[in-house]
């Protein structure tokens, strides 16, 4: 059984690390990463229905909230930004040929599309292979291929990936799908399952161990760091603890970073104690790790509890009905939700600020409450509606 290893005590930067095996290692990868902020939270929700060896990269932090890295493919460099994604398993970009980048590429689809007539070291190995479905329903189809991925100073030759010829309207960046090989798109074609992005790093000895680590270079910060094959100890202060990563509900399988939530509490800013508790630890809620989804998405009873603790209200479809509305002052407030888990396992705090998200037109102006001119916000939290649980990047 794999376990997540959370970082406890006084964090120098948030860090969470996955994995079954974890040791200090120099043989690693590390990639920087970008944190960028989007107006509708709804953009993302990507979960697909002592040693020697580290890499990292960096990542970039886009309000509602999702992770980016820069990577390269093909014969030139064709560049692209893809959301990091621990909810999914598959890379894949959009081909120059998608409907929805072939008019203007450069407007609708500015992460970067696919030419594959221009790579000499393209090989497409299943046509119509690559078919995957994502939490909020948004599908994306097409090939199979292989090419050379180039990321944080390294270059995989024959790097499998997914093609995509026909997006969803809103899917217009690739995806970087960092889960377990057990939870890819092709699992359940004998002839199109393959050493994912993590696996292929292992496989080729660039790290020795299918852990990883991400954090934030501060908490506000819109950069930060992925490692795989390590942890770097100067990111923490404390202990690491480990809980079981659970066996998906639907799949049976372990295919995802599925881990026990056992409580969440209230705890307001004047006092050292919860003041209420939604989850009073005597039931556990399986939830998902996922830095590919903005929101936290919680069985509906439990989601309504939280509406009424922020004293957030769902407005009607204009903004869609699971959409919570709030005064954005709430932000303002220093009190935080404590998620346990595991039962006796690590208690982290969240400030309620992380969940509070501006509320925008489709000009990326602010909106107010129009009966009293307050500004309004939504709040990072949705209805999972009878699906999986995720603690996505509101959490993390």
């Amino acid at each position: 059984m794999g376990k997540v290893f959370f970082a406890l005590a006084t964090l120098c930067a948030s860090q969470l690390v996955y994995g079954a095996t974890l040791s200090e290692s120099s043989k690693v990868l590390g990639l920087s990463f970008e944190k960028k902020d989007v107006a509708d939270k709804t953009l993302f929700g990507l979960r697909k229905r002592s040693s020697s060896s580290t890499v990292s990269t960096t990542l970039t932090n886009v309000e509602g909230i999702f992770y980016y890295v820069n990577i390269s493919l093909g014969t030139p460099a064709q560049e692209f930004a893809v959301v990091l994604d621990t909810g999914s398993s598959d890379l894949w970009v959009l081909s120059d040929e998608a409907p929805i980048c072939s008019s203007d590429p450069s407007y609708y689809c500015p992460y970067g599309t696919f030419d594959a007539s221009e790579s000499s070291t393209f090989v497409e190995i299943l046509e119509g292979g690559f078919n995957i479905t994502y939490l909020l329903g948004n599908s994306d189809i097409g090939n199979i291929v292989n090419d050379t991925l180039r990321i944080g100073g390294i270059t995989l030759d024959q790097t499998t990936f997914g093609l995509v010829t026909d997006a969803a309207s809103s899917d217009n960046m690739g995806v970087m799908g960092i889960g377990y090989v057990a939870g890819e798109s092709t699992i359940e074609q004998d002839d199109a399952i393959y050493p994912n992005f993590v696996q292929s790093l292992y496989d080729r000895g660039i790290i020795e161990s299918r852990a990883f680590s991400l954090w934030l270079d501060n908490l506000t910060a819109k950069t930060g760091t992925v490692l795989f094959g390590g942890i770097d100890t100067t990111k923490y202060t404390g202990d690491l603890v480990a809980i079981p990563i659970h066996k998906d509900v639907y799949s049976g399988v372990i295919d995802s970073y599925d881990v026990p939530l056992t409580s969440i509490t209230f705890q307001t800013d004047s006092s050292s104690d919860p003041s209420s508790n939604f989850i009073d630890g005597s039931s556990i809620v399986p939830v998902s790790l996922d830095s590919g989804t903005t929101s936290i998405i919680l069985p509906n009873d439990l989601a309504s509890a939280l509406y009424l603790g922020f004293g957030a209200t769902v407005p009607d479809a204009a903004f869609g009905n699971t959409t919570a509305i709030l005064p954005c002052s709430i932000g303002e407030s220093s009190s935080v939700f404590n998620f346990g888990f595991s039962g006796t396992g690590p208690l982290i705090s969240v400030p309620i600020s992380e969940f509070i998200l501006p509320l925008t037109d489709n000009y990326g102006n602010p909106l107010s409450d129009p009966s009293t001119n307050v500004p309004i916000c939504q709040l990072a939290i949705d209805f999972a509606n009878g699906g999986p649980s995720l603690l996505g990047d509101s959490f993390l």
